[in-house]
């Protein structure tokens, strides 16, 4: 009898074993154009039975200007976590944790499926509208801010092992980013970082 318990907690280990390789794998979806290519790696969030998931998508775009090719490269951190309940702004704040560092907050926008938030303000930034540009300059300037502080964010992500999220309503999400650093670096259009992020 005593045999067969043990041959019971054994399997019931290696089941465990088996699940939380499968809820640590980063998965990665690939789509092509003709000028675009895009790749995200997603991450679920731990226990398996959390909805939530961390997505880094890494988009690589060509286009021919006046017969000269201009690559640009385009980084977004997406938190997936069920319908959004963004604020009229369309902007939430989320505390997050990576490792055992200290807790901060970091702001995110709504995906405009509102099932999620793109990553968008790294802390401590102050906003500097600059009111005599045009609204187009304004946008350039925003857009290239976001992009700038998604490199610092990843820039701390991809060395890191886990993140945990406050997610509305005060649960947490727990992320195991460990095995992202490699999937990154096997992705053409995700080692792009490394080159524009110095």
């Amino acid at each position: 009898m005593s045999k067969v318990v043990a041959a019971g907690i054994l399997v019931a280990l290696a089941c465990l074993r088996c699940d939380a390789q499968t809820e640590n794998k980063v998965t990665q979806e690939k789509v092509e154009q003709t000028s675009k290519r895009r790749v995200a790696l997603a991450i679920p969030g731990r226990p398996p039975n959390q909805k939530a998931s961390l997505r880094v998508e890494c988009l690589h775009t060509e286009e021919t200007v006046q017969f000269v090719v201009e690559e640009t490269d385009q980084f977004t951190v997406v938190l997936d976590e069920g319908p959004a309940d963004a604020s009229a702004s369309g902007m939430v704040s989320r505390r997050l944790r990576l490792d055992d560092g200290a807790p901060a907050t970091h702001e995110w926008t709504a995906l405009p499926d509102h099932k999620g938030y793109a990553y968008s303000r790294y802390p401590g930034w102050e906003s500097n509208r600059s009111p005599g540009l045009s609204p187009e300059s304004r946008k350039l300037l925003e857009d290239a801010r976001i992009q700038n502080d998604t490199l610092k964010f990843l820039g701390e992500l991809l060395p890191a092992k886990t993140v945990r999220v406050e997610l509305a309503g005060g649960a947490e999400a727990q992320f195991n980013v460990a095995g992202l650093r490699a999937e990154f670096d096997n992705s053409p259009e995700c080692k792009a970082y490394y080159r524009i992020s110095k």
